[in-house]
């Protein structure tokens, strides 16, 4: 009986390492070691900007902390999950959204000393006109399009500014379109 005991104090130990609120770094790994990075490679290659065009104290995170909100393990991150696509969808876009949509892509930054995050969220949906319907859908957001991919940047303060400003002209200058916000 106190074998049975000590093994249940065991499990809710863990249980409450697993769920509690603390937090320890993780390492993110390269989006080529999993099979979704390497079919959506090129969709992920657009979410990194090349260090030397940022800012020098912006970079992409290869170090975050634990979150049971959105579980990346790799940066940038595409997931076909459908719990996490609409998530993203809700999340960067407004709008809780499933249709048509074939990945849900994320990137994160770090402006300063880690006390800034930047983040790009991004829908790939199965075709152009997919995409453009959706965009019509959008409200007080801004987002960029090109093709089936719409993107939102996102910043957490004021002091992670600079960095968006310069992902954000980056992707237009890799041919992405501004979307026009709607009132």
């Amino acid at each position: 009986m106190k074998k049975s005991a000590t093994i249940s104090q065991r499990a809710v130990v863990l249980l409450f390492l697993c769920f509690s609120t603390v937090s320890y770094a993780f390492e993110l790994g390269e989006p080529n070691e999993t099979p979704l990075g390497k079919k959506y490679e090129s969709a992920l290659k657009v979410l990194v900007v090349p260090p030397k065009v940022l800012p020098p104290s912006c970079r992409l995170a290869r170090e975050v902390q634990t979150s049971l909100i959105f579980p990346a393990t790799t940066n940038p991150f595409a997931t076909d999950d459908t719990r996490l696509i609409a998530f993203a969808s809700q999340i960067g876009f407004g709008r809780k959204h499933l249709d048509d949509i074939t990945v849900a892509l994320s990137a994160l930054y770090f402006s300063g000393s880690a006390s800034s995050e930047v983040g790009i969220w991004g829908l790939l949906f199965k075709s152009k006109k997919a995409a453009m319907a959706f965009s019509d859908l959008l409200k007080y957001r801004t987002a960029f399009i090109k093709g089936p991919l719409i993107l939102t940047v996102w910043v957490d303060s004021e002091s992670g500014k600079t960095c968006k400003e310069v992902i954000e002209n980056s992707l237009m200058n890799d041919g992405f379109k501004l979307l026009p916000t709607k009132p």
